[in-house]
């Protein structure tokens, strides 16, 4: 009797620590959309995430939030948290190019990486599912339309287009 008590506590550990396992970047982020600043780049949950890397109130904060999410779903790479999205640029990422013309994948869970031409100027997301050039993604510092500067945390849908200065570059994976 007791063999059987400790086998079935056994498998609800098991059963626990999976679910946690199932946990991802994209179910965290999806627990702040909605979020909206109540100025411009202020507000409660805006300056919790701009907190978090040591950058001022009134700053643009995607990438606070992208590293809100990468710290609060534990994961181990990359182990950059910054309010600079250009920062997540590393030797994993892939280049948007190649990802455009079927030659690497981009999917549920990677980093996406705008930049603005030549400068250190750009945006970050967290995609939710890509294929090719088009991809769902949830972004901080962001709004309705075609915004990279808005008003909180939202779904988008969004293309790899090469004509714009200031378009996707990279994907950079994730891992837990």
């Amino acid at each position: 009797m007791w063999l059987m008590r400790y086998f079935w506590w056994l498998l609800l550990f098991f059963f626990l620590q999976s679910q946690s396992l199932l946990a991802d970047v994209v179910s965290t982020a999806e627990k702040y959309v909605g979020v909206r600043e109540s100025g411009h780049n202020r507000g409660y949950w805006v300056e919790k995430f701009q907190a978090f890397v040591g950058i001022p109130k009134g700053s643009p904060w995607c990438a606070a939030f992208v590293s809100w999410v990468l710290e609060e779903a534990r994961v181990k790479y990359p182990s950059i948290r910054s309010g600079l999205a250009m920062a997540f640029v590393t030797k994993r990422s892939i280049k948007a190019k190649h990802v455009a013309k079927g030659y690497k994948q981009a999917g549920r869970n990677f980093l996406v990486i705008w930049k603005r031409g030549d400068t250190w100027k750009g945006h970050i997301g967290i995609v939710v599912n890509w294929h090719k050039i088009n991809g769902e993604t949830i972004e901080g510092n962001t709004g309705n339309g075609n915004l990279r500067d808005g008003d909180g945390v939202y779904r988008k849908k969004r293309s790899i287009i090469d004509s714009q200065s200031f378009r996707i570059e990279y994907f950079t994976p994730t891992e837990l």
